[in-house]
């Protein structure tokens, strides 16, 4: 195990808190299954429709195999869902 992944969940989650960037988070994710669990948490933290995280969060249990931890919406705070008028068409904007 590598220095870094070494770290207590402490560390690693304070660590977490300072980077925004989702790629950074991502990238994070990737470098140990400890590290995974740690910034995984943050990464879903708070959605925005901008990011590439809602087709993550729309995956059926059996589509995430063999991934085992816990479904990345139960770590969802926050959902900011942005869309264009033109995206609507004239009934859903009567709504």
């Amino acid at each position: 195990m590598d220095r870094f992944s070494a770290l207590p969940d402490e560390i690693l989650d304070l660590i977490s808190q300072e980077i925004q960037e989702h790629k950074s988070l991502f990238s994070l994710c990737l470098v140990s299954k400890n590290c995974y669990d740690v910034f995984n948490r943050r990464l879903y933290e708070s959605v925005d429709s901008l990011h590439d995280q809602i087709p993550t969060l729309t995956l059926s249990e059996n589509e995430r195999m063999p991934l085992k931890g816990p479904h990345p919406a139960s770590f969802v705070e926050t959902l900011t869902l942005k869309f264009n008028r033109e995206d609507l068409d004239s009934e859903e904007m009567e709504q």
